[in-house]
């Protein structure tokens, strides 16, 4: 078999080398897009396009290669979001010869002038949001979105407008490296993108403004008057603190459960220690669910779903969790700690507080009746107070942290 070569036009032919130049000329086949083939009007041999299905396609070249040229044309570069990553699902590395070039997004930062190398990339050609949300962009000091027909700036600009987004430069870019049709286009108001006409095909790109910090910046333990609550029903950051030690989180959790969620301000802390989580925040009590939503849109965390109901009966209803985190269950805890223990993934661990010293013994022997090993700790937390001569402390109420790993 005669090895395929896959060449990236980068932003046009004019990004050719003339070695590449002279490879797709001694071609017998060549291969690509419309917009590709229509680059090289001059060329003698056979042409396919790409259209449909691409197994079939696949299966006719593997056959061809047996004693014919092949080249294929891609946009950019072949391993960046193109036909390449296709090619080495049917080829085997060894029957490829890859051609890099400049990829689109590389050409879009050189055409505005803006370093990338700390960018965020959001494919939006197959999907309608990104992995984990609008709101996990907001930490970002630049983002570039590969647009799709029904993903385009109008689309970015609607969503980042809804949750209020509006510490970004935005701007356009219609046909990158085009000589004649490239356009580019600065915008700071939102509502100004959504109504814009673009040119396909098209880059975004959102640039910090410079009065524009990242926001929320500590990693965990917010201070409580950050957090939206009611009555003073908010787990208190020192606990906190603890709480998520013992949780023992990672980047890579994905299901988190936080039952009797109140302010939500752990599901809050969950959800940006594990920014691929969701965080299911299940709550009964319709002013608490407020708060709940109001904290997920103000510390931007795409990933929390707010839950209405008792966990009693909810808890089949959910995905199966890798932590769970108690933090209320009145007369209903056993039963919580149950069914929780039961679909707790293998491995998964569950951390109960509690400031009623009767509930300690009840989680004790729920977590011991469910095969697990409970783990308690008692925290006495005090702050300091300003009196007219010095500081005093003064003691919040004591808490129990209980915690099990399940086998």
């Amino acid at each position: 078999m005669i090895p395929l070569h896959v060449i990236g036009l980068g932003m046009g032919p004019r990004d050719l080398s003339t070695t590449q130049q002279d490879i797709i000329a001694r071609a017998d086949l060549l291969v690509g897009g419309r917009r590709h083939l229509d680059f090289f009007p001059k060329f003698t041999g056979d042409t396919r396009m790409i259209q449909g299905p691409l197994p079939p396609l696949m299966d006719e070249l593997r056959q061809l290669a047996q004693n014919k040229h092949i080249v294929v044309l891609a946009s950019g570069d072949p391993l960046f979001h193109g036909i390449g990553t296709t090619l080495l699902k049917h080829f085997h590395r060894a029957e490829l010869v890859i051609h890099s070039n400049v990829n689109a997004v590389a050409a879009a930062f050189a055409a505005i002038k803006e370093p990338w190398h700390n960018a965020r990339m959001v494919d939006l050609h197959k999907h309608r949001v990104p992995e984990r949300g609008f709101f996990s962009l907001a930490r970002e000091e630049r983002v570039a979105f590969l647009t799709g027909p029904e993903t385009g700036p109008d689309y970015i600009a609607r969503e980042l407008h809804r949750r209020a987004m509006e510490m970004f430069h935005f701007c356009v870019l219609e046909h990158i490296g085009h000589p004649e049709k490239e356009r580019i286009h600065w915008m700071d108001n939102l509502e100004a993108a959504m109504e814009g006409n673009y040119a396909s095909p098209n880059i975004v790109i959102l640039k910090r403004k410079s009065d524009q910090s990242v926001p929320h910046g500590t990693l965990f333990g917010l201070p409580e008057e950050k957090i939206s609550h009611t009555q003073g029903l908010i787990t208190k950051s020192e606990v906190r603190a603890v709480s998520l030690a013992k949780l023992r989180l990672h980047p890579d959790l994905e299901t988190l459960w936080d039952i009797g969620a109140g302010s939500g301000a752990v599901s809050v802390e969950m959800a940006r220690l594990c920014p691929k989580a969701t965080v299911h925040a299940v709550e009964k009590q319709p002013d608490r669910l407020e708060n709940i939503t109001v904290n997920a849109h103000r510390f931007q965390c795409d990933g929390i779903r707010p839950t209405p109901g008792d966990a009693t009966t909810l808890i089949d209803q959910l995905p199966r969790p890798q932590r769970i985190f108690i933090g209320g269950g009145g007369p209903g805890l056993p039963e919580i700690i149950r069914e929780g223990c039961r679909a707790l993934a293998s491995g998964g661990v569950m951390v109960i507080n509690t400031v009623i010293i009767q509930n300690t013994q009840t989680a004790l022997d729920a977590l011991t009746a469910a095969g697990l090993t409970p783990e308690m700790i008692h925290l006495q937390i005090a702050r300091s107070h300003p009196m007219p001569h010095g500081d005093r402390m003064v003691p919040l109420n004591p808490v129990w942290i209980i915690s099990a790993t399940k086998p």
